[in-house]
C-alpha cells in the first residue's frame, strides 16, 4: 500500500525543504507520536515517498491552474465608440 502525503508535500514545497529533510522531519514527528518505535519501524517515511508525493501534488496543482477561469484580455488599444 502506497502512503500518500499531500499535506506534507505541499508544506515542504512552501518552505523549500529538500526531500531528505522533509522525510527526516516527518519520521521524527511519527516517532514523537509513538507511531514509529524501535520494535515496529514499518511506518518510516523515506525520501522517495516524499518525492513521489511531491510529484503527484505538483501535477495536480498544474492541472488545476490550467483549468482556470477564462479571462478578459486587453491589447492596449483605445476603443473610440
Amino acid at each position: 500500500m502506497r502512503v500518500k502525503l499531500p499535506a506534507t508535500a505541499m508544506a515542504c514545497d512552501r518552505c523549500g525543504l529538500s526531500d531528505r529533510a522533509s522525510a527526516s522531519i516527518a519520521t521524527a514527528v511519527l516517532h514523537d507520536l509513538d507511531i514509529v518505535t524501535s520494535d515496529d519501524s514499518s511506518k518510516i517515511i523515506d525520501r522517495s515517498k516524499v518525492r513521489r508525493s511531491r510529484e503527484t501534488t505538483q501535477k495536480l496543482q498544474q492541472v488545476e491552474s490550467d483549468a482556470s477561469l477564462p479571462g478578459l484580455y486587453f491589447d492596449g488599444r483605445k476603443d473610440f465608440s
